[in-house]
């Protein structure tokens, strides 16, 4: 049977705020801590007047055999059944105007004959929103608890949103039970979609989760005070990504610089010939290969509302399975930005080198876009210009022919005229803590 839940957004059928037109000052508070055993269906009774907690049950319920011989089969109950009774809660702290805000938004488990209705309820620094008069709820259908079918703590469910009994919106949900007082509920476009950001997050260990999903966490509501509803903020990632080595600008060289020893690889490979009396062949390494293993960035400084902003873009070069794997990093004021759960990279081909002949430091490149091992984006042309050891450009175009006619010119112009025509796409090698700001 699939389990029905009724997302209601009316205040007062949680909490009765009579006529007062500001709401209620009361934190709500959950009956109980939910279970996080399949088999057990009641949770820990929270006592709201003291946040007392009772002892938890562990009463098993068993479906007795026909055979004696057979062991009875313990009942399984889906986490949407063991959240019953049960209020979380999220909360972030603004500044408007000068003024300190924090907006609290609770989340009510009811159950009310066979469904289980959940009442959103929004709070303002202590005070409870009054309810805007629309009749506006949600019909929530269990339709996938395969997610995680050791503890059954996550499933999909269908959300069908309605206004004054008429369909307003619909859209895919997952809950995940991380354990009995943290609740993750995140939405996607569809059943496969929610189902495999659930997976992954199941791996995730909880720094991770808090890191990337933080905005989604729900804890428990078993405190009155408001002050300990603001959640403790999340580990953010200050490390600067740099490369290991700086790239050869020699064709003969395939090794760089390598950054930490500062020690340069100037080993030239040959390919012997069979007669003796003529000279080896030196081996040439195009620009992509000599790419590998190198980090590059650009950093441009902006201000909103008076807030200086410093955006950085990292460029990671890497070789695996004989491809080359670009992937691309964001940073905003020294902040890594975390990935969304998607697995996006390019693999880029290396399509035309004739660009430069006397030294192979530019080519024209095709790029393949892809999510989740899918291609994800349509083929794009692209152009690498290695400047020096420690400034690459990188263009685009509409064609191979456009991205190589702009290479050639690049390849004459000055210091000075590649800055004014293409410090946009300038990028510097990484090789140090701190950002530089072009």
């Amino acid at each position: 049977m699939k389990n029905i839940l009724v997302l209601v957004f009316m205040m007062s059928v949680v909490i009765s705020c009579g006529d007062d037109e500001k709401g209620s000052s009361v934190k709500p508070i959950s009956g109980q801590i939910p279970s996080d055993n399949k088999l057990v269906l009641e949770g820990t009774a929270i006592s709201n007047s003291a946040s007392i907690v009772a002892e938890a049950s562990t009463t098993v319920d068993v479906t007795e055999s026909a055979d004696p011989t057979v062991d009875p089969v313990p009942t399984v109950y889906p986490l949407l059944d063991r959240l019953y009774d049960t209020v979380w809660f999220q909360s972030e702290e603004d500044i408007d105007d000068g003024v300190v805000e924090v907006e609290t938004e609770f989340l009510f488990f009811k159950k009310i004959g066979t469904t289980v209705r959940l009442d959103e309820v929004e709070m303002e620094n202590g005070i409870i929103d009054p309810p805007d008069g629309d009749n506006e709820y949600s019909e929530l259908t269990e339709i996938d608890n395969t997610v995680d079918t050791t503890t059954l703590n996550a499933f999909v469910a269908k959300n069908i949103e309605f206004e004054n009994g008429a369909v307003d919106d619909a859209e895919y949900e997952g809950y995940y039970l991380r354990d009995n007082r943290t609740l993750y509920v995140i939405d996607g476009d569809s059943k496969v979609a929610v189902a495999s950001v659930l997976k992954s997050m199941l791996s995730m260990t909880e720094a991770d989760l808090e890191r990337k999903y933080n905005e989604d966490r729900y804890l428990l509501s078993e405190k009155p005070n408001i002050g300990e509803l603001i959640p403790t903020p999340p580990v953010v990632q200050k490390t600067k990504p740099v490369a290991t080595q700086s790239p050869s600008t020699k064709k003969l060289v395939l090794e760089g610089t390598a950054i930490a020893s500062g020690a340069s690889v100037v080993a030239v490979d040959v390919t012997e010939s069979a007669d003796p009396t003529v000279d080896p062949v030196p081996t040439e390494y195009p620009l992509l290969e000599r790419l590998y293993g190198t980090t590059w960035f650009q950093s441009e400084k902006d201000t909103d509302d008076g807030v200086v902003e410093i955006e950085t873009e990292f460029l990671l070069f890497k070789k695996i399975d004989n491809k080359v794997k670009l992937e691309e990093i964001e940073m905003q004021n020294g902040i890594i930005d975390l990935p969304d759960g998607d697995n996006e990279y390019s693999e880029l081909t290396d399509i035309d080198n004739t660009v430069d002949p006397t030294k192979l430091n530019a080519f024209v490149a095709k790029n393949i876009e892809y999510e989740n091992g899918v291609v994800d984006d349509e083929l794009e042309y692209e152009g690498y210009f290695l400047k020096d050891a420690k400034t690459l450009y990188v263009i685009d175009g509409s064609s191979k022919v456009a991205v190589k006619t702009a290479l050639t010119a690049m390849l004459t112009m000055t210091d000075a005229d590649l800055e004014v025509s293409y410090n946009d796409d300038k990028y510097l090698l990484s090789e140090k803590s701190d950002i530089t700001v072009k």
